[in-house]
């Protein structure tokens, strides 16, 4: 193990074997194990990429993983807590990879720019977009947003109405906070006429958890289901796109289906076969079939938005996506920025 180029030789010899789509090599990974673990990270990370094959460093028995394992892997090499957990991941990749053909290396989308500073704030979950600049986003990316306005006053709202349209009722809530249903700052069904003092009341909670006072106000939309999209940039085998089905349809399907990145238009469209091709798609009980097309739009924007701002995005959360017979809408989404030096000048202070 101590001979760079016979450890090398061994991992070419496993992973250049037609008949085997992965390696797994069990070793010490404890939290003291870490310079003993150098010996096989630097190899094992080169051999996953150079191979396009899963390298997974394991205990045998299944113990505690080091901390250090959360920031060691890269793309293709993954660490698993005991041989049992290490055959049920690849277990899973096999189910849900493996029929899939590799997607299309097209070329990459015209990266994104980190954003300006005033745009980003320093959130409960870590440096994430604002609000205005997380739906302004998706709709430049060609998703549908639910119309809103951000309000940093409430008296503010009256002028404001009328961008929302002739709705009977609004949702208000805090804009830029991460997990803003756990401070119980959501307020559904909201008149036009009582969003003033709704979001008065929103923002001493704010004032209450030290948290950005701003107030988001959307229309109301009604809708057929529920979905989540979402993009990781940080995994152990890559970047990845999810998808699922929100609401009570997630109690039906109880999936949720991802791909590593890139994807393209027919690998999204297996994983809409996985998420619900019988179900939704096909209309349940008396109401009509969602538009599959729709969802796929999305979760192919989401993917690409991911790889184009690989430079600073750390991970997308969509939801809820809100299915209509007029297509999806965003209603929510959270963009987490990702600590580097392009942004780290960006984030704000909470409350500022």
């Amino acid at each position: 193990m101590a001979r760079r180029e016979s450890l090398d030789a061994v991992l070419r010899t496993y992973l250049d074997a037609e008949a085997l789509d992965a390696v797994v090599v069990t070793w010490w990974l404890d939290e003291e194990d870490r310079e003993r673990a150098e010996v096989l990270l630097g190899p094992a990370r080169e051999a996953a990429r150079r191979a396009g094959k899963p390298v997974v460093l394991t205990t045998v028995q299944q113990s505690r993983l080091g901390s250090w394992t959360s920031t060691a892997g890269g793309p293709g090499l993954a660490f698993a807590r005991g041989l049992g957990g290490a055959v049920r991941g690849l277990a899973a990749i096999t189910r849900h990879l493996s029929p899939q053909p590799r997607a299309r290396r097209a070329a990459p989308p015209r990266p994104i720019p980190p954003p300006r500073p005033g745009d980003v704030v320093r959130g409960d979950a870590g440096p994430m977009l604002s609000f205005a600049a997380t739906m302004t986003l998706l709709a430049e990316r060609g998703l549908t947003v639910a119309p809103w306005v951000v309000l940093d006053d409430p008296a503010d709202w009256p002028p404001r109405a009328g961008a929302l349209g002739d709705g009977a009722q609004v949702v208000v809530k805090l804009a830029d906070v991460a997990h803003r249903t756990e401070l119980g700052a959501v307020r559904l069904g909201v008149a036009p006429g009582e969003v003033a003092a709704v979001a008065a009341e929103l923002q001493e909670i704010a004032a209450a958890h030290g948290v950005r006072r701003t107030v988001a106000v959307q229309g109301q939309l009604a809708g057929a289901g529920e979905a989540f999209v979402g993009f990781q940039a940080r995994t152990d085998l890559g970047p990845v796109v999810v998808a699922g089905l929100g609401g009570i349809l997630v109690e039906l399907t109880r999936a949720v289906v991802g791909r590593l990145l890139p994807v393209d238009g027919p690998g999204v469209e297996s994983m809409l076969d996985e998420l619900g091709g019988a179900t939704v798609f096909r209309g349940l009980r008396a109401a009509g079939g969602w538009d599959r097309a729709a969802l796929a739009r999305v979760v192919l924007a989401v993917a690409e938005l991911g790889v184009a701002g690989a430079d600073w995005i750390g991970s997308i959360d969509v939801n809820p996506l809100i299915y209509s017979p007029s297509g999806c809408a965003v209603v929510d989404a959270l963009v987490l920025v990702e600590e580097t030096a392009a942004v780290a000048g960006a984030a704000v202070a909470a409350g500022s």
